[in-house]
């Protein structure tokens, strides 16, 4: 008798597992991008875009990455980023969130030229920005998240 309650036991448990595990799944980060040091440098820093800055934009979404701060002289203040732009797609590929956005740059090369779609001043631009090689005596991998200061 006390093996079928233990075999009756198992099986809820294993049920109870494989119902829940979907949920798990949903909820559970994405993996960590790995660093490519070969990978193309934009120059500047960005956050997720948060529901403050959704709303100030004019989007019903928080989609894509927000640029925090241009540094000077790099591909990104060359291409006209803006501190505040919110980068929404990367040649024609929507940009879920800041983890998206750092995986694709992860893939791209110095001269690659990319199309993105920004949003600034509550409407969407298309720019143009061609890659460059990071400097040596930049920190870091080429391309990793910054976290939004807290006010």
């Amino acid at each position: 008798m006390r093996w079928i309650t233990c075999c009756l036991v198992f099986v809820l448990a294993l049920t109870f597992v494989l119902s829940v595990r979907p949920a798990l799944a949903q909820d559970a980060p994405p993996p960590r991008v790995k660093p490519n040091p070969n990978a193309g440098w934009l120059g500047c820093k960005l956050a997720p875009v948060d529901e403050d800055a959704a709303k100030s934009a004019g989007m019903e979404s928080e989609d894509g990455a927000m640029v925090m701060e241009v540094v000077d002289d790099t591909p990104a203040q060359k291409a006209g980023l803006q501190d505040g732009d919110i980068i929404l797609k990367i040649d024609d590929a929507k940009v879920e969130d800041l983890r998206a956005f750092v995986a694709k740059m992860q893939t791209t090369s110095p001269g690659q030229t990319l199309k993105m779609t920004i949003r600034r001043e509550k409407k969407d631009q298309e720019i143009s920005v061609t890659l460059g090689k990071r400097p040596a005596n930049m920190n870091g991998p080429a391309t990793e998240p910054t976290t939004k200061p807290k006010d």
